[in-house]
Formats: C-alpha cells, sequence, structure tokens
C-alpha cells in the first residue's frame, strides 16, 4: 500500500479506498488543482507485465471514450510514470453494494431500485459491445444523492471488448482465460470466456440479486469445484429465495440464472421490465411467509375498513334526522319529501362512502361580483419600446422609449429654432454670397468684401 503523502503524477494521496487483484484504490488530490480523485495504482509486480499493462490501458480507453452512462463510474486520465501505471476515475463517495447488502433486505424498494440501475449500465455497455464479466456486488459502488441511493458500476479491467470498439487490436483478452469471480460466474464463463455474451453478464446480475434478497450467495461449497459444480447444474437454495421475496420477483431471479443462456433474459432491457412489472404489482415485495409484513399490510386494511364504517354511521344518522318534515308533507310521496326509504337504507348499508357523497350536494356557491373594468389608457400615451432591428424580438426590460416632446418655434422654417437663430425672421440659405455673420444678403446690413 502507498503511504499517505506520496505522489502518483500529479496526485498525492490522501487515504486508501480498496484492493483487489490487479490494483489498489486511493483517494488522491491534484497537486495543482487542488481537486480530489479516485486512483487506480496497477500493482508493481503486475506492471513488468505487457499483458496487463494492455488490459489496464484497455479498461482506461473503453470506460472514457465509450461508457458515459451515470451508473457507470467515468474515467478521466492516465499516470504513466517510471514508478507508477494509474488510473484517474470518478470519486464516489459512498460505499459499496458489498458494504450494503444486510441493510437492504429491510428496504425493498431501494434494493430494487440499486437494481434497476445496475441493469440500465450494464445494458448501455451491451448495446455498445462491452461484457463486464466481473459483475458482483464489490464491483457496483453506491453514492447518496439527496438521500437516495444511486449505484455505479465500475472495474472494467477483464471486460471482453467487441473488435468495432478497440478495432480488434486488443491483445489483453486470453481466449481460455477464467476471469471473473468464481460464484458470480455464467456456467459458460466456467467453461470458457471464449465465447461469453450478455447472458453471461444478465447470470452474474441475477447471482448478485439473489445475494441481495437473502444475504447469502447463491452458489457455495466446501471447493471451487463444488462452487462450480453447483453453478453448472444450476443448484441454489430456492427455498430461502422465496422465503425472502414475493413470487413474481423470485421468478425474475430465477429466470436470470438459469443454466442454459437461452432460458434467461434475452437483455438487460428485457430483466428491467420483467422486475418493474414484478414490483407494481400489489403486495409483490411482501413475501407470504413474512409474518411481521403480512401482519402489517392486515393493519392497513383494518384501519381502512374502520374509516368506511364510521363515514357509513355519521351519513346514517344524517338521513335519519333530515327525514323528518313537517305533517303538512307527510302526504306527498316519501322520496318527493326527501325521506330516506328502506331501498335507501340497504344503498348506505352497502356503499356508506358513495351514498354519502350522492347524499350531500355541495351547496351552491354565490355568484362572484362583477369585476371592475380598468379605465382605457388615455392616447398617444402609449410607451414604446425602442427596437433597432425590426424582426428581433421585443425585450420587455430594454430601455422605454420616451414620448416625443412638442418641436420648438421655428418662424422662417430654416430647421434653426428661434431661441438660437440669429435671423429668425430670414431662412439662411448658404448661397455663396453669405458673410460669416449667419445671415442672408437679402437682410445684411454689411456686406463684406466677401459678398461682391
Amino acid at each position: 500500500m502507498l503511504a499517505i503523502g506520496t505522489r502518483v503524477g500529479e496526485y498525492e494521496i490522501e487515504r486508501a479506498l480498496g484492493a483487489g487483484g490487479m490494483a489498489e484504490v486511493y483517494q488522491a488530490r491534484h497537486a495543482v488543482l487542488h481537486t480530489r480523485h479516485a486512483i487506480k495504482v496497477l500493482l508493481p509486480a503486475l506492471r513488468e507485465s505487457e499483458h496487463v499493462r494492455q488490459r489496464f490501458l484497455d479498461e482506461a480507453r473503453v470506460q472514457a471514450n465509450h461508457l458515459n452512462h451515470p451508473n457507470i463510474v467515468k474515467v478521466t486520465g492516465i499516470v504513466a510514470t517510471a514508478d507508477h501505471a494509474a488510473l484517474v476515475i470518478e470519486l464516489v463517495e459512498g460505499t459499496t453494494l458489498e458494504d450494503e447488502l444486510a441493510a437492504l433486505r429491510s428496504r425493498p424498494d431501494e434494493m430494487i431500485a440499486i437494481m434497476l440501475g445496475v441493469l440500465e449500465a450494464v445494458g448501455h455497455a451491451h448495446a455498445l459491445g462491452v461484457i463486464h464479466r466481473d459483475l458482483k456486488p464489490a464491483n457496483v459502488l453506491l453514492a447518496r444523492k439527496n438521500g437516495v441511493l444511486v449505484p455505479k458500476v465500475t472495474d472494467f479491467g477483464i471486460a471482453k471488448i467487441a473488435a468495432d470498439i478497440d478495432g480488434g487490436k486488443s491483445k489483453s483478452t486470453h481466449a481460455e482465460a477464467k476471469m471473473g469471480t468464481l460464484h458470480y460466474m455464467s456456467p459458460e464463463q466456467i467453461r470458457s470466456a471464449k465465447n461469453v455474451t450478455p447472458q453471461s453478464d444478465i447470470f452474474s446480475l441475477g447471482a448478485m440479486f439473489f445475494e441481495m434478497a437473502t444475504g447469502k450467495v447463491a452458489f457455495d461449497g466446501t471447493s471451487d469445484y463444488e462452487v462450480m459444480d453447483a453453478i453448472v447444474h444450476g443448484r441454489y437454495a430456492k427455498a430461502t429465495l422465496h422465503a425472502s421475496v414475493a413470487p413474481r420477483v423470485a421468478k425474475v431471479i430465477e429466470k436470470a440464472m438459469a443454466p442454459d443462456p437461452a432460458d434467461r433474459y434475452p437483455s438487460c432491457e428485457a430483466m428491467a421490465i420483467a422486475l418493474r412489472n414484478a414490483h407494481d404489482d400489489v403486495g409483490a415485495l411482501l413475501a407470504e411467509s413474512s409474518p411481521s409484513r403480512r401482519s402489517l399490510a392486515l393493519a392497513f386494511v383494518a384501519i381502512a375498513v374502520s374509516v368506511a364504517v364510521i363515514v357509513g354511521g355519521v351519513f346514517m344518522v344524517k338521513r335519519k334526522h333530515g327525514a323528518q318534515k313537517p305533517a303538512a308533507a307527510a302526504s306527498a310521496p316519501a322520496r318527493d319529501a326527501g325521506v330516506a326509504t328502506a331501498a335507501d337504507a340497504a344503498a348506505v348499508v352497502t356503499t356508506p362512502i358513495d351514498a354519502a357523497v350522492i347524499a350531500t350536494p355541495t351547496p351552491a356557491r354565490p355568484a362572484p361580483a362583477p369585476r371592475p373594468v380598468a379605465p382605457p389608457p388615455p392616447k398617444n400615451t402609449t410607451t414604446t419600446v425602442q427596437r433597432t432591428d425590426p424582426n428581433a424580438p421585443i425585450d420587455p426590460f430594454a430601455a422605454p422609449h420616451p414620448t416625443p416632446r412638442p418641436k420648438p418655434k421655428d418662424t422662417d422654417g430654416d430647421g434653426i429654432p428661434d431661441v438660437v437663430d440669429k435671423c429668425p425672421s430670414e431662412k439662411e440659405t448658404r448661397n455663396g454670397y453669405q458673410d460669416s455673420d449667419g445671415c442672408a444678403d437679402l437682410r445684411d446690413d454689411e456686406l463684406s468684401p466677401v459678398d461682391l
């Protein structure tokens, strides 16, 4: 593990976040920008392997260039020095799904929401030709935003990359290598990693969902051989699954973990649709074998029935008092006088809420008083908006154009107001025979040599 304060390129290590088989993850701060990131540093023993370095670079390229999704951790850069090889990735403030497994069992709605987010992320990767091949609770980070846990899938280090993404240049995937985490691997991935498909990831998601629902891994044994044998033959604790979630949710998990890929969901989208439908059913998350949850549901039903009985009783009392009329109206038919008949009483008993609504008309509201009409604005006083471009939209915040003032008096009509005109009664013509006094020669008392 790197010590706090160690420099990895331009990043300074602040604390360790976790470790895996290939790399260690740290929180680090950029030495210049002071921004915080997660740094995934390749282990020194593996840095000398060209194959491992290539796989590390594949992960960076795929996540940085193609996997842009809110439920996938973003890779933003790399560090390549003589001492370190590292990926700079998005820092997720939170925990992992592995750490929240026990708590989520008591929060089924949140568990379903997290699973749907993971399905969206993996489905996005599949649409781009990327198969994760190592889906497990430890590779799902949980960021808390506005009180809601948001899943973010990470660690595409052993992903199978389609040739149309990397141009067929990737050499980081061994055709026969068994890559992944055994307890979540599909039967075909155990046999060979060469021909894994999106259904292989769906199997891993089913195994992960099983653990979220039950708190136990789906496939277990005393040795790797026993675990692989259970996976290949589809042996897991179905009774434990059905005791933990509703039957329709359990069927979604079972279909995802079918040993034959053809029997699984064809896509993450199809699995998400099935999960939403199961979750939307009334009481879908209340397992039949859970006495506490069943008691809670029965309590809600009892409260609803009690409210209905009380409302019906109140209505019957109101109808009974409303039936008493003066003796003068006794000869009129009972219904015309507004008296409840036996049929009305029966209707009240059977449908108290509806009857109360029907028998209690809303009193008519008085007609609203007429609103005063505002007098029309005076003429020729409308403030307009100055517009330099007639095609431009009107700007309501532009400075208003003021009402034009009256023109000053101009007696001779030469365009010069009388208050500043030297000769207000003579129109200046500028005919070329004028001196510098501002008046035309017609009224000039002193002709200058220029005039002659």
